[in-house]
Order: structure tokens, then sequence, then C-alpha cells
């Protein structure tokens, strides 16, 4: 929790505003280290998030927006993982 690394997670305002997160690390891209789980916490406050739950991070981080990634992933590929979250 205290490395920089890819994280995701999603949150709720207080006006049930669903807020999801996705960041790229491990410097897939030049000078982007990822994030600390306390960074991303301190972000999802900064964005009026009165939840929100940290989701696996590092390899298995991934946003796909109508099928397309919206980050580098760390390991290159997306990964086959257990969970995800679908929303239409």
């Amino acid at each position: 929790p205290t490395s920089n690394n890819p994280r995701t997670a999603i949150g709720v305002t207080k006006d049930n505003r669903i807020i999801l997160f996705v960041c790229e690390g491990r410097n897939k891209t030049p000078n982007v280290p990822g994030y600390t789980t306390e960074e991303v916490a301190k972000i999802m406050k900064s964005l009026a998030c009165v939840d929100a739950l940290n989701l696996d991070g590092g390899g298995s981080s991934c946003m796909l927006v109508n099928g397309k990634s919206t980050i580098k992933e760390s390991d290159g590929s997306q990964r086959s993982v257990v969970t995800g979250i679908s929303l239409k």
C-alpha cells in the first residue's frame, strides 16, 4: 500500500454520482510511477467521494471505455482477473 503502483478505485459522492478511478504506474509512461493507496484515498476525497473502495491494482489495473483501454497496462496487456465492474 505504500509503494507507487497502478491503482484502481470506485467511489460514490453525496449526490450519488459514481466515480471510477484508474491510473498508470511502473513508469509505462515516462515519469508516471503510480500512486500509493493513501494518495488514491486523498484523490477520491478531492473528487467529493463520501465512500470509496480500492480495487485490485498493479498489473490488474485496467479500464476499458467502449472496448478501448484508457491506460497502458503495466504487464503490457490485459490480465485475466476474477473481479470486474461493468456499467451500461
